[in-house]
Order: structure tokens, then C-alpha cells, then sequence
């Protein structure tokens, strides 16, 4: 579902399976629901929402955009993320390579209450954490692996 979204809205109401909103450039996808593995893989602008859970491998080289999810996360959350952010409301199984937790600020906050009040969610019955790009691999270069 939304895969390559350029714009507009989409909402499921119910569960979503793999790979929900695949490379979405804009817009915005919301699930009522879970959403299965990778949900958000190389996202690339676009926000998408999830009111329960998404399973492993979400976000998965996300470029640009923003992913909320209310629930939990399964493992390796974020991996090889380039840039973007995520937020959890629930528990982080384990972050990818590359993905880091960084302090919630006023502007995070502020964002979430603007995206989740339009859905009739209250920001106060979750807990968010803040997952960014550590940027570790960000500036890889080969020949600094080569004796490897």
C-alpha cells in the first residue's frame, strides 16, 4: 500500500501487510492498525502512520520523511537509514545499523501533537522515542574497508 505515493492521503483500516508505503516521495499513509516487515522501506518523504505495531526492518534505508508508530517496533528498526525520523510509542525490539535514539524536543513534540490529534490520538498515552540516523556509515568510504 502507497508504494511510490507522490501525494494525497491514504488510510487503511485494518492491518497492512509487507513493505507498506515503499519509496512514498509525499503524502501521507495512515494504518489503523499493524503494519508487517519493512514498513517504510527507502521512504523518501512522505509521513507515514501506524497506530499499532510495525514488524521487523521498518525503515529500512529511509531517505527522507517522517514515520510515527504507536505501538512497537519490531527488530532492526531504521537500518541503514540515510535520513529522517522516526517515532515509537511503544518498545523498540533493536535499532539497524546506523540508527540511533535521540532526545524528544519541543518541535518533536509539537509535530507528533499536530499529526495524532487530527486522528483523535493523544500524544500523552504514549511514551515516543526518537529514532534518527547515527551517521556512522553515512559518510562511508570503501577503501577505508579495503584491508577487510
Amino acid at each position: 500500500v502507497g508504494e511510490n505515493l507522490m501525494s494525497g492521503t491514504i488510510a487503511i483500516y485494518g492491518n497492512a501487510s509487507a513493505n507498506a508505503a515503499a519509496s512514498a516521495h509525499g503524502g501521507k499513509i495512515c494504518i489503523f492498525g499493524n503494519a508487517g516487515s519493512r514498513a517504510g522501506i527507502s521512504l523518501k518523504g512522505a509521513t507515514l502512520i501506524v497506530t499499532g505495531n510495525v514488524g521487523y526492518g521498518a525503515a529500512f534505508m529511509m531517505q527522507q520523511g517522517c514515520i510515527i508508530v504507536c505501538g512497537n517496533a519490531g527488530a532492526n528498526l531504521a537500518d541503514s537509514i540515510y535520513d529522517g525520523t522516526i517515532f515509537v510509542g511503544g518498545d523498540i525490539n533493536s535499532l539497524g545499523a546506523d540508527a540511533k535514539l535521540e532526545p524528544m524536543n519541543d518541535a518533536d513534540w509539537q509535530l507528533l501533537e499536530q499529526e495524532l490529534s487530527a486522528l483523535s490520538i493523544s500524544t500523552k498515552d504514549y511514551n515516543f522515542k526518537k529514532v534518527v540516523c547515527a551517521q556512522q556509515l553515512y559518510h562511508f568510504k570503501a577503501k577505508d574497508w579495503a584491508n577487510y
